[in-house]
């Protein structure tokens, strides 16, 4: 059928063709009846070349209207596309490779009127080194040049002044072939409001954080999984005051952050934490709040005793316990000492009638104490301007011929039998021990019928004082700051006897030790003209040609009278000292020649005994100085003459330092120290406190064998205190 169709289709186009050649060949028989075919042919090839043309155009106008049709459609949505582009709430842009724009919505038009200033044929914005950064810039180009689109973020300021934030993205435009084209697509977003709310938001999680992390309070919430493992999702910062732990290291794990609680109740809490799962029937039955409480032993605060409530509720993962605890130590604490005070306070009241017989009991019996014991018990309160007793006993009878409740009720009465001047002596002493808050002892005499008693008043204000005995304040009336004083009043008649009779014989004592005072000086000096006659004459005797026992004969009596005439020098210092008679003279003197001497004296016996004598003078020590020269020399040679005396071998040391060194009224003040040591026999505790004293001797067998007085040291004593 196709191939006839064909034949029949090229004949056609033949017979179109070569049909005026056929027609005007010669008439034939057979080209007539080719040229009546021709014909027919030619008609049928007209009929069929009009058919094929009036198709040809059908399709023409077939497709025509075909692609009108789509064309319409194509302009119905690109208009559509527009129109949802310009009522779009974004801002769109397009710009050219360069960023010259070359569209811009209705959106990006409104906010042109106060934001962007933006126009077709300017550079946009979004391509402004100036305005976006240089980083921001580059990183821009960078993005785009690889074909991967930007997002980035414009803060832009309104004509009056308001924040504006936004968001845009920038991305080449592709063609059909979804090659890059040179045109940009620029989609910005005014999320300024959001911006907004998420400020807010932050502002508002911020807060929450704050308090929580304020308040005395840590809130938390512990995740029990599927794989039954406890842990922390979430924990405030008070966490550290409750558990010990700082907050991170709380989140790394759990039993680390409950370590410090007490074993009891740390295996409670894992035990609670850890008892539901999430195919526990239980959750059907039961609201599942805890209230519990547990002990922490805080490194920082001791004991502490926590509170808190838990509630606990499922998620697909595990269960999930939200909760908070809180510090109630000082709840607690206040609780204990509250159930303890409560037990003594019914002990207290249990005891309290018995109490209150035995103390019935007790006055009735310090009643008779104070009534029977000698001399008088007194309560005394006193006041700016008055004086009066709220207690006394009934002996004061007996010594002022007052009853207990004359005296009570006039302070007046207790006072009329005293002598007038004692009366006005003791209350002077009782106003002043008020004032001075002292005690209060004081001597007066009562006069009855003739008879004179000498009474002695003691009292002292009443004390309040702490467990270390110190007072915290006096008892008084808070109202008139009166103050209460307790004391006695005893009978002193016979001691004031005893005490004349005992000053009388001191007088007589005194007299008869400056009568034996004098005696002494004046014996001394008539012994020792004599006896320096004596030492004379038996120095010049030794200084005479004199045979061997002639001259120890003279030598022993003249070191006998050497011995005596020191004893007599001590003799009379001593009692010049006693008499009162010794006087310190203050002359300039050199201390090198107090030594000197002090060498002369002493250099006979230690070239004797083969000791050494050696001096230490303190570098501050100085030479040129005022004072008693002679009796300092005398103390020192008496010291080391002593020294000397108890020494066998080695060396005496003469010692002096300035210990006190001051300028006073420009004249320059020092003290010096003087010390003697040496190597010899020592003394004992007990023999070193009889140095000083007057006629004795540490050891009796020390007399027998070195000789001495005892006069020695306690003449030295004297005048070092004399000359202060």
């Amino acid at each position: 059928m196709a191939a006839n169709t064909t034949k029949k289709f090229l004949l056609v186009i033949c017979s179109f063709f070569f049909a005026d050649l056929l027609l005007a060949s010669p008439a034939t028989a057979e080209f007539i009846q080719i040229q009546d075919d021709i014909q027919l042919n030619i008609k049928l090839s007209y009929l069929t070349l009009f058919s094929i043309l009036a198709i040809s155009v059908s399709f023409f106008f077939f497709f025509l209207r075909k692609s009108y049709v789509s064309e319409k459609k194509s302009q119905k949505n690109l208009q559509k596309l527009k129109r949802a582009i310009e009522s779009s709430a974004f801002a769109v842009c397009i710009t050219d490779e360069e960023g010259i724009i070359e569209y811009i919505n209705a959106r990006f038009t409104s906010l042109n009127s106060y934001l962007f200033n933006e126009k077709v044929g300017q550079l946009s914005i979004f391509f402004n080194e100036n305005e976006i950064g240089f980083e921001q810039y580059r990183n821009l180009r960078k993005s785009l040049e690889l074909g991967n689109n930007w997002n980035g973020n414009i803060s832009r300021s309104s004509l009056k002044g308001h924040e504006y934030n936004f968001q845009y993205t920038i991305s080449a435009i592709l063609n059909e072939q979804g090659v890059k084209t040179n045109s940009y697509l620029i989609i910005a977003e005014d999320v300024t409001g959001e911006k907004l709310l998420q400020m807010q938001i932050e502002e508002s999680k911020q807060r929450l954080q704050d308090i929580t992390d304020n308040v005395p309070v840590c809130f938390f919430q512990i995740f029990y999984n599927s794989d039954s493992e406890l842990s922390f999702n979430y924990v405030s910062t008070g966490v550290r005051k409750i558990l010990g732990h700082p907050y991170k290291k709380v989140l790394l794990s759990f039993k680390q952050a409950i370590s410090y609680i007490i074993l009891a109740d740390r295996e409670k809490l894992i035990s609670k934490f850890s008892s539901l799962t999430i195919d526990d029937d239980l959750w059907l039955s039961k609201e599942f709040l805890w209230e519990h409480e547990f002990v922490v032993e805080h490194p920082r605060f001791g004991i502490l005793y926590i509170n808190g409530q838990a509630k606990a509720s499922k998620t697909p993962k595990g269960i999930v316990w939200d909760g908070y605890w809180h510090d109630n130590t000082q709840k607690k604490l206040l609780e204990i000492e509250l159930a303890k005070k409560s037990d003594e306070l019914i002990t207290q009241i249990a005891d309290r009638k018995q109490s209150e017989r035995m103390a019935k009991h007790s006055k009735q019996r310090l009643l008779d104490i104070t009534n029977n014991i000698p001399g008088v018990v007194f309560q005394l309160q006193i006041s700016k301007s008055n004086i009066f007793f709220t207690y006394i006993s009934e002996g004061i009878y007996p010594l002022h011929h007052v009853s207990t409740n004359d005296a009570m009720k006039k302070f007046d009465n207790f006072l009329s039998t005293i002598v007038e001047e004692d009366k006005e002596n003791l209350l002077n002493n009782i106003y002043k021990s008020k004032q001075e808050l002292t005690s209060l002892k004081v001597e007066y005499r009562v006069v009855y019928e003739g008879n004179i008693l000498w009474l002695q008043i003691e009292a002292s204000p009443s004390e309040i004082k702490d467990k270390d005995n110190d007072v915290l304040f006096f008892s008084s009336n808070e109202v008139t700051k009166d103050i209460t004083f307790f004391g006695n009043i005893i009978d002193i008649t016979e001691i004031k006897k005893t005490q004349e009779l005992l000053l009388e014989a001191q007088n007589v004592a005194e007299q008869a030790n400056q009568a034996k005072s004098h005696f002494l000086a004046n014996m001394s000096h008539e012994i020792r003209t004599p006896m320096n006659a004596i030492i004379g004459m038996s120095q010049l005797a030794l200084e005479t040609n004199l045979d061997s026992q002639q001259k120890n004969y003279v030598q022993k009596s003249y070191n006998a009278a050497q011995a005596l005439l020191r004893i007599i020098n001590d003799i009379l210092d001593f009692s010049k000292i006693e008499a009162g008679k010794l006087n310190i003279e203050e002359i300039e003197f050199s201390l090198d020649e107090v030594f000197n001497n002090l060498s002369t004296v002493s250099m006979t016996k230690v070239n004797e005994k083969k000791l050494d004598l050696l001096y230490k003078i303190d570098a501050n020590v100085p030479m040129r100085l005022m004072g008693d020269p002679l009796r300092l020399g005398q103390i020192i040679i008496n010291l080391v003459s002593n020294a000397i005396k108890f020494t066998d071998k080695g060396e005496v040391i003469v010692s002096v330092y300035c210990v006190e060194d001051k300028l006073v009224r420009s004249t320059r003040k020092v003290k010096l120290q003087f010390s003697v040591k040496d190597s010899g026999i020592g003394m004992s505790e007990e023999q070193q406190k009889l140095l000083f004293q007057s006629f004795s001797q540490v050891d009796t067998s020390i007399t027998r064998r070195f000789g001495g007085t005892g006069l020695g040291l306690a003449i030295s004593k004297l005048i070092a205190e004399l000359m202060g």
